[in-house]
């Protein structure tokens, strides 16, 4: 899968794509989720064709009994990636999500990320991006606290 497609008819492609590896893991009797940068279904284009597209795919998976499990993608782009998320859950009780691990904010987005039926994401490492700090200890970042 991609990232940060900006050209509508290539995002229209990623969705086939997507809907032919749903279509795979449906076929295969494979037990796995599906997972979905929004940016390269439309979100770096237009939030409507984002959405559009998302819509679609996880509307398929739904219909397959699967998950379809949404990337956190850089951090420039949480707060739309988080939002156009919880509008597909407004559609769609299959849609999940990954949080980026060491981001300040993110004790409060996965509160926001557990309002959703299908909240069943994690958190994953750091992804660079720009304007994030490559390394923790950053404006952005949280350290580590726990075992």
């Amino acid at each position: 899968m991609g990232e940060s497609t900006r050209d509508e008819a290539m995002t229209r492609e990623a969705r086939g794509e997507s809907l032919r590896v749903i279509r795979a893991i449906s076929d295969g009797g494979l037990d796995s989720s599906v997972p979905l940068d929004l940016s390269h279904v439309g979100l770096a284009v237009s939030g409507g064709l984002g959405l559009e597209n998302a819509s679609e795919i996880a509307g398929a998976a739904g219909e397959a009994g699967l998950e379809v499990m949404v990337s956190a993608e850089g951090s420039e782009r949480t707060e739309e990636v988080l939002a156009t998320r919880e509008r597909l859950c407004e559609r769609h009780e299959n849609v999940g999500t990954t949080l980026q691990a060491y981001l300040r904010r993110t004790p409060g987005d996965l509160e926001r990320a557990l309002e959703c039926p299908a909240a069943s994401g994690w958190s994953k490492g750091h992804t660079r991006s720009p304007g994030a700090s490559p390394s923790p200890g950053g404006s952005d970042w949280a350290p580590r606290t726990g075992a």
